[in-house]
């Protein structure tokens, strides 16, 4: 009966050491998963580094063509601010311009008419 007794927690004891096997045998497979999950996070984060990088540095060249320095950090606000006191110097200065075409469209046409009245009084 003893025996029986022994044999039976030997058993119980196989038992438990086969389920903690199988149970470290798990735990394997869930870390390789988890690690493989790591790696692609990590390439993942390279790729958008080097991305943010790209994006940046068209940032800065793009913001050093419109005269800006690249450094100083702007809200949407005043990009907006900035580029409506652009757009509104460009059109004062459209102004300005259309107002001398049109000055010496009028300087031309008296000039022109000037020397055609010339020509008739030579002519007549």
């Amino acid at each position: 009966m003893m025996l029986k007794s022994e044999n039976d927690k030997l058993q119980g004891r196989i038992a438990e050491l086969r389920d903690a096997v199988q149970e470290i045998r798990q735990l394997k497979e869930q870390l390789k998963l988890k690690d493989r999950q790591m790696e692609d996070l990590a390439q993942f984060a390279s790729r958008n580094e080097l991305t943010v990088h790209e994006v940046t540095d068209e940032n800065e060249e793009l913001r050093a063509k419109l005269g800006m320095d690249p450094r100083t950090p702007m809200t949407v606000e005043q990009l907006k601010t900035a580029r409506m006191t652009r757009t509104e110097a460009n059109q004062a200065v459209i102004q300005v311009l259309q107002k001398e075409v049109r000055s010496f469209r009028i300087k031309i046409f008296h000039w022109i008419k000037k020397k055609q009245n010339r020509f008739i009084d030579r002519t007549s």
